[in-house]
């Protein structure tokens, strides 16, 4: 028998000759060995102690392997990566509030400003930000600063991947060759200084009044604030994958794969006594067997071309017989079309399942990104429409936590370079709204 384990051994499904066994019921939550740790030994590179991502330092990899190896997770990252950006961003400033209460903002005029917000630079800033604090719950903004300390040139992202942390939080220390931990030297590793987590702008200032910002570059960490992880939090995905529910994403297909390719698929029985043979092919005409067993295996190839193909569907098989003084029937097919006892369907709300589950976890509603099964189950439901669009809000609407995250690093560095103390970047958006509002969509700020 063939069995399916995930990682943790827990088996997942099985298939052997003339069985198949499924798993049913969610499996019990477990942490692989691969999920980050708090308390392991630092490694030592001459002066600086450098935390483990992961027991083997390879969560990035594990990571990034999970979500190419999942569809449903890298389309559902996508799209949440893609919703929380937006439409860009702007400068404003608070003007007030409206008689209900609501917050009201106006642009800044000042058009160097805005344009420097539309610049290139600053976009690939979001896409690379909200990229990393998605996949792996942490992200490493670059602040650049010109030769003479006095402004912020630029801002950039190092690749989260080739970024581990130094002990006492100070510096990252980039390497491209942390994959191969045992390879990495310290002449691999460049170590860039963080800035204070909890007023990291404070620690600008305090910074330049120093002197210490001349043709220097400082990093903004960001953190997935939900985990409670000292060191490396973990993403929000990351509880599927504990729970089992990548495995099974994963190896659903896998398991139809090697159904299909392995299984004998019967679909009829066709009984033909002898006798019809000994009528229809008589022995004493074919002094050779073989090739008298050369026309029966024509004629039960006929017979099988009959039965089979999409060509054939619906098409009528039809044999004659006689009876004899008994009045019993002699030469008589006998048909039998055989039940599939395999039912591909059970094994598609399982995934449907784990696909929901998988999207549940990063808080992204299934209907939005087509997930919703039409052939039933418990995850299937259509609303006209209306869901993907009440979804869609939803989404909208609890990006502002991820949007503001991503946003302070933006903040500062124009308030540091002149802008007033009152400038916040806002984001601009794109709501869908009902055919009876005259429109189909509608931009908001």
């Amino acid at each position: 028998m063939e069995i399916l384990f995930s990682k943790d051994g827990t088996p997942l499904l099985a298939y052997g000759q003339h069985s198949m066994v499924v798993t049913k019921g969610t499996p019990s939550p477990t942490i692989a060995s691969d999920t980050p740790a708090e308390d392991i030994s630092p490694m030592n590179f001459e002066d600086k102690q450098i935390v483990r991502w992961g027991d083997l330092n390879n969560y990035p990899v594990i990571a990034e392997g999970y979500i190419r190896k999942s569809s449903v997770l890298n389309s559902g990252l996508k799209y949440k990566w893609m919703a929380t950006i937006a439409q860009g961003i702007y400068a404003a400033e608070n003007s007030g509030t409206d008689a209900d209460g609501n917050d009201l903002f106006v642009r800044i005029s000042d058009k160097n400003l805005q344009r420097s917000l539309r610049d290139r630079k600053v976009f690939n800033y979001m896409l690379d930000a909200f990229r990393d604090i998605f996949k792996f719950g942490i992200c490493f903004p670059e602040l650049i600063f010109s030769a003479d300390g006095q402004t912020i040139d630029g801002i950039n992202v190092i690749n989260a991947r080739f970024c581990r942390l130094t002990k006492d939080k100070q510096f990252i220390a980039f390497s491209e060759k942390w994959e191969g931990m045992y390879q990495c030297t310290a002449s691999d590793i460049k170590y860039i200084p963080m800035l204070d987590q909890y007023d990291p702008y404070a620690d600008l200032i305090r910074l330049r009044r120093a002197g210490r910002t001349k043709g220097k570059s400082y990093i903004y960490p960001l953190f997935n604030r939900f985990s409670n992880n000292v060191i490396y939090p973990l993403p929000d995905w990351d509880t599927a994958r504990q729970a089992g529910w990548l495995d099974i994403s994963q190896e659903v297909p896998n398991f139809l794969k090697n159904v299909y390719k392995n299984q004998a698929s019967l679909t009829y029985i066709v009984r033909i006594p002898y006798s019809y043979w000994d009528k229809q092919f008589p022995q004493k005409e074919f002094p050779d067997v073989l090739e008298r067993r050369g026309k029966i295996a024509e004629a039960l190839k006929k017979i099988e071309d009959t039965l089979i193909g999409s060509e054939n569907a619906k098409k009528t098989l039809i044999t004659h017989f006689s009876v004899n003084e008994m009045g019993k029937a002699e030469e008589k097919w006998d048909v039998e079309v055989l039940d599939d006892k395999f039912k591909s369907d059970q094994q598609l709300i399982t995934s449907a399942a784990a696909n929901s589950e998988i999207l549940f976890s990063i808080l992204v509603n299934p209907a939005v990104v087509g997930a919703m099964p039409s052939g039933g189950g418990p995850y299937a439901s259509n609303s006209g429409g209306s869901n993907i669009r009440e979804a869609f809000l939803v989404n909208s609407a609890l990006a502002w936590v991820d949007q503001q995250h991503i946003a302070y690093p933006i903040e500062h560095m124009v308030r540091f370079n002149g802008a007033s103390d009152d400038t916040e970047i806002k984001f601009k958006k794109t709501i869908l709204t009902t055919l009876d509002t005259g429109a189909g969509t509608k931009q908001i700020s």
